[in-house]
């Protein structure tokens, strides 16, 4: 007779089943670790990127609302005609500010804007007259001026509206006038206005006198 090998057990072959596919599962979760942490470090560096990212668009946001914020500005020359390029301080409409401006001794301009729009304005008014010598100073307001747009003005309007602004003193100061006598009196600056004004009073005067 034939010798028959024994059977094998069917419990044994059951066991070595599994055993097969627990090691080919576990095998292959080792070979999938080193990718799953490379998707974790990217996920945390995304995530810092976009941290970073939004600190400093929050920081330009910040300087950019900065530079938004409209001042008071004066700009002044010790004198300024109507004649170019004397009137070019009248063009701060086109550098989107407000105020006033007086053409007269002195040349005064009285703009409400942004810091930027004030140093660009004041940038081309040295460019075109180097020899005025212009000075600009940012002014402390109590009350915001409600200027509509940019106008010319007289040299009673300027006082006018740096009174309202808190600001008589140092209009006083600029004109020449002591502020302690300046109060309530006239001043001797005189815009190109007011000079017309009173050459034609004078002329009218003259001829009744005829």
């Amino acid at each position: 007779m034939r010798h028959r090998p024994p059977a094998v057990p069917l419990l044994v072959l059951i066991t070595a089943a599994f055993c097969l596919i627990w090691c080919s599962r576990t095998a292959s979760a080792f070979s999938l670790l080193p990718q799953a942490q490379s998707l974790q470090r990217s996920a945390c560096s995304s995530i810092g990127t976009r941290g970073g990212h939004g600190a400093i668009l929050r920081a330009k946001k910040s300087s950019a609302s900065d530079d938004d914020k409209t001042a008071t500005y004066l700009i002044h020359s010790h004198h300024l005609l109507d004649h170019k390029p004397d009137n070019l301080v009248l063009s701060g409409r086109k550098f989107k500010l407000k105020g006033i401006a007086v053409l007269g001794r002195p040349g005064v301009a009285l703009c409400v804007g942004t810091p930027s729009n004030a140093d660009k304005f004041l940038g081309k008014l040295r460019k075109a007259m180097p020899q005025k010598k212009f000075v600009s100073s940012r002014l402390e307001v109590e009350e915001e001026l409600p200027f509509d747009g940019f106008e010319r003005g007289t040299m009673a309007e300027l006082r006018e509206a740096m009174t309202r602004s808190g600001n008589e003193d140092r209009f006083l100061s600029l004109v020449g006038v002591d502020s302690g006598q300046g109060r309530g009196a006239g001043v001797q600056g005189s815009s190109e206005s007011d000079t017309v004004g009173k050459k034609k009073s004078r002329e009218k005067k003259g001829r009744k006198r005829k």
